[in-house]
């Protein structure tokens, strides 16, 4: 669940970027947030990820509201949170199944569970042929489909996408596909930043758009 309160993101020399954004997403939604180059997508993605804070407003995350936690709390919140960002954020000196496994290792997964999380990603992404590579020797195709299985190892409670479908051929797009479907059941809210909407599989419960400062809803 995510609720943002009379939420405004600022640019440098506190230009306005975002303003008075209220909104409440259920847990279990698949939600759409588009606008034009450089109007606020991926600051509003961080936010919501906890890396940036918002000018001024509250952001209520499974209950709770973000700006009444200490750093404790916030860092629990966080394992609750996968980001995909649209720049690749991989380990470089880690190989590809450690920056794979790494966000289970935080969390103190017993060493059986991690392997099965492995194989079961490994299966659906046809990822078996890069996975004992080293992440400097993958191309930045592969390294968005390893950024991807480290997101949602951990079957996160909220995924946030930022432009994560640019220039994934079509098979991979249904695949990941299916498989957000598939954590949308077991109750992961997820909501995708791009430019349009043009995903003929996934249906969103809401779709918004961010157009002269605002968030509207479509």
């Amino acid at each position: 669940m995510i609720r943002l309160e009379n939420l405004s993101i600022n640019i440098e020399n506190n230009k306005l970027l975002i303003a008075n954004i209220n909104i409440f997403i259920p847990s279990g939604f698949l939600v759409s947030i588009i606008g034009e180059p450089a109007s606020g997508k991926t600051r509003l993605s961080k936010v919501l990820g906890l890396q940036e804070k918002a000018a001024v407003g509250n952001i209520h995350i499974l209950g709770k509201n973000t700006n009444k936690l200490n750093r404790n709390e916030i860092a629990k919140l966080h394992n609750e949170i996968s980001l995909v960002n649209e720049k690749i954020d991989l380990i470089y000196n880690l190989g590809v199944k450690e920056n794979i496994i790494l966000p289970l290792i935080s969390v103190n997964k017993r060493a059986v569970e991690i392997e099965t999380a492995v194989e079961e990603l490994v299966t659906w992404l046809k990822i078996d042929k890069i996975l004992g590579k080293n992440i400097i020797n993958l191309s930045q195709y592969e390294k968005k489909i390893v950024q991807f299985a480290a997101a949602i190892i951990t079957r996160p409670r909220i995924l946030l996408l930022d432009n994560f479908f640019i220039n994934l051929d079509i098979e991979v797009q249904k695949k990941i596909s299916y498989l957000l479907l598939a954590l949308k059941k077991i109750g992961t809210t997820i909501i995708i930043f791009s430019s349009n909407v043009n995903n003929s599989i996934l249906e969103y419960n809401e779709s918004y758009e961010i157009k002269n400062h605002s968030l509207v809803k479509l």
